[in-house]
Parts: structure tokens; sequence; C-alpha cells
């Protein structure tokens, strides 16, 4: 409900608002916030009901702001009759937070004897593990560790990628560490360090020590490291390049001739630059074919929003030249010396061939007529049959029918500004919502990391 009109449950605040809107009122009747405020009043309801409504609008808001301020005052001194009643309860002892939830900080009351109270903070740590719960724990843990590494994706005795190996269990109540029996072959993080591996793999142990409070487990997980490739040719190639780095002072390494009694041949492959070109051609004539397309297309547009632009001077030139006494023809030689010199004025363009056609002897008749068949627009065409008309039937009033014309041309020139302002706001959208989208990423990424990391 608007602030001041109809029914209100909060009538009985309505002379102490009146009055505090008249203390106020005297005050700030001036200020540029009130002028505001009664232009958009008068906006709405006129000028007749724009002080009345406002007068309104201003008690109401003070009714409303004395309500919430009473409400405030009343649960304030409720809550303080609660806790005079209650009085200061006695602290004999703390519980500790739950195992896991972290460390809690406490503020208490502190007297000593007769003294002055004092407000004094503790640290309060969670509660730590009994030793059958940490043992209970460690086997959980250890059962779940067994498992994934027994039951993983990858073959113990066949590793050929990194593997994952988790940092906590059980929630993060248990923490693991990795060591490595190698660390030239696969690092403490399952990062196979070594490449290329021997070809009949070789062997590590990673050892995972279980910590849950004061208690800690040892476990042992063998794995054999083997190549990434076992084919024929991966063989190979590890071979080849085991002997370059053996001769790396050679000017060159010769190729293998044979593997496992095969023949072997080696070949350079061609170059595929031609398949390139044959590719790009047609996709490059395809892409030309849509720009010219396009350009064409926005041209045309141009032209037609440069004309629709140009209009209401135009007829209003026109207006004025033949008010002046002047035939049509001379007004159309007149406008084709003063108007504008830019070569991509389309309104000069046509009004130059026009001229040139009565040059060569064509009527005026048919040259309005081209004129306006020319332009394509509804408004041209509607010049030139004014144009025409006047020299068929030599009817007066041509002058004010062109003012009319030229007072509608430029209301039509507003609702298309309009229009365009309209779309301009419209493709500003879409770069707004990506601006969105990038401050969300923004402002989420870092707190999602933060909240992995409790």
């Amino acid at each position: 409900m608007r602030p001041g009109t109809g029914a209100d449950p909060w009538d009985i605040l309505r002379k102490p608002a009146q009055w505090l809107w008249k203390k106020r009122e005297a005050k700030l009747r001036h200020g540029s916030v009130a002028r505001k405020r009664m232009e958009a009043l008068t906006a709405l309801y006129g000028q007749v009901k724009a002080a009345e409504e406002y007068q309104r609008f201003q008690i109401g808001k003070y009714e409303r702001l004395l309500a919430l301020a009473l409400a405030g005052t009343a649960l304030s001194a409720g809550l303080l009759g609660v806790s005079i009643a209650q009085g200061a309860k006695t602290v004999t002892a703390l519980e500790r937070p739950v195992t896991g939830e972290g460390s809690q900080k406490l503020t208490l009351g502190l007297q000593i004897g007769d003294g002055p109270p004092a407000q004094v903070s503790l640290d309060m740590p969670e509660r730590a593990f009994r030793a059958e719960e940490e043992e209970w724990l460690l086997n959980e843990a250890q059962e779940r560790l067994t498992g994934q590494m027994e039951g993983a994706d990858w073959d113990p005795d066949a590793v050929s990628e990194d593997i994952s190996l988790p940092g906590q269990l059980c929630g993060g109540l248990v923490e693991v560490s990795w060591q490595s029996s190698n660390y030239d072959l696969m690092d403490g993080a399952g990062q196979i360090r070594k490449d290329p591996v021997d070809e009949e793999g070789e062997t590590v142990t990673l050892t995972a020590r279980l910590s849950c409070g004061d208690s800690e487990r040892m476990l042992t997980f063998p794995l054999r490291i083997v190549p990434k490739e076992t084919g024929a040719a991966a063989r190979i190639v590890r071979d080849v390049e085991r002997k370059m780095r053996k001769e790396g002072e050679a000017d060159s390494v010769g190729l293998p001739e044979e593997f496992d009694g095969q023949p072997l041949k080696w070949y350079e492959i061609p170059s595929l630059s031609f398949l390139w070109a044959a590719l790009l051609t047609p996709a490059g004539c395809l892409a030309l074919y849509a720009a010219w397309d396009r350009d064409l297309m926005e041209a045309g547009k141009k032209r037609t929003q440069n004309l629709l632009l140009a209009y209401p001077s135009f007829l209003a030139r026109t207006a004025l030249l033949a008010g002046t006494g002047m035939p049509l023809r001379t007004v159309f030689f007149r406008m084709a010396k003063t108007t504008g010199q830019r070569r991509d004025d389309p309104v000069r363009e046509e009004i130059l061939r026009a001229c040139r056609e009565m040059e060569s002897g064509k009527t005026q008749l048919e040259a309005f007529e081209n004129f306006g068949r020319r332009c394509g627009l509804p408004q041209y065409r509607k010049y030139a049959s004014l144009l025409s008309r006047n020299l068929q039937r030599g009817t007066s009033g041509l002058t004010e029918a062109l003012n009319r014309e030229a007072q509608n041309a430029f209301e039509e020139r507003k609702r298309y500004a309009k229009k365009r302002g309209e779309e301009a706001q419209t493709r500003l959208l879409a770069p707004m919502l990506m601006l969105l989208a990038v401050v969300m990423i923004l402002v989420l990424v870092p707190a999602c990391f933060s909240f992995g990391r409790i």
C-alpha cells in the first residue's frame, strides 16, 4: 500500500507524524530532495493534486518510521527485562567442542573476591580422541586405503601412469603421509620420475604413515613400474632414444635395420602442406563470399538509415525553397548545389541524378517519380507523389503539405532515435551478463577453494 493512502492500521500515529512532518518541512521545504519528490508526484497526479499527495506521502512515511522506532524500542526493552530477570548465570564447567569442529573462542565474565568484574577470553580446544577411538579410526583408515590401492583402476603389478595418493582419510580425521623407496623412479606424490623405464619393469615400495592423534601406523604397498607403451614400435623408439643418449657426442646415429628377426624400413613422412592449402582454399572462398554479402547488406542498411535520417531536413528545405515561389525544377537544382558535399550522402546523389534526367530531356514528372522509386522508401515515394500531383493538377497548398509532412517526419525520426537507443541497451545486455559471470567466478572460485581447505 502506498504511504498515506487508504485505511491504515497505524492511524494512531497520525498526529505525531503530522507534527514531525511540519517541523521537518519548515527546514527542508526548499531542499533539492523535496523538489525532486514534488516533480515526481506532479508527473503522477498532476499539478493540482501534487501538493496534497506530497503531504500524504510524507505523513504516511513518518507514521511507519515512528511505528518501526516504537517496535524496536519495545523489543529492546523486553530483551533488557529478560536479561535483568535472569541475572548473570554462574558457570562451573565448560563443554569442549566436538572433535573435528575445531577450537572455539569463549568470552566470560570473571570476578575475583569482592573486586570489580572483568571480561576474559578463553580458547577452548576440541576434544582429543581416546585411545580406543584412535585405534578404531586407524583400522577404518587402513581398510579403506588397502581397498583403494588393491581395487584401483590400475594394476599394482603394471603401473605405467602417475597415481593419485590420498592425503587424508575418514573425513580428514586420519592424516596420511607417503614415502618412496626409490625417489628416482616414483616420488611420494605418486608421480613417475624416470623416463624411459626399463622394458622388464622396475619395482618400488610406497610406505604410508597413518596418523590419528598420538597413534600411528605404517603400511607398505609394493608396485611395479612398466613403460607406458608396450607395442613393438614403442619399444623400438625407446631403444633408439637410449642409443642416442649413449652416443651424445656422435654427429649421427644409425637406425636399427631389424627387430626380433623382422626387417625395419625407415622413411620420412611427406609434408601435408598441400592438404592444408586444399582445405583452406574453399574455406577462404566461402568466408569471402559471406563477407562480401554481409558488406553489401550493411551498405544497403546504412543507405536506408541515412535516407531516413535525412528525410525531415530534406522536406523542410524543399518547403522553404518552394515557399519562395521557385518552380520545382529550380528547387531541385538549388538543392543539388546546397546539399552536403559528402560522397556517401544518398539524398544528394539522388537529387543530382534527378537533375541530370531533367537536363537530358525527361519531364519533371518522370524525374520526380524515378527519384521516389530509386530511394525505395515509402516516405520518399509519398514526397514524389506530392510533387507529381502538384505538376499534374496544379493544386495549391504544396508548401503546407510539405510542412505537415516535415513535421510528421521529425516525429518519426524521434521515434526512430528512441528505438535505436533501446536496441543499443539490448546489445549492451550481453557484455553486462558476461561481466557479471566473470565477477561471480572471481568471487566464488576463491571461496570454494577456501571451503575445500577447511
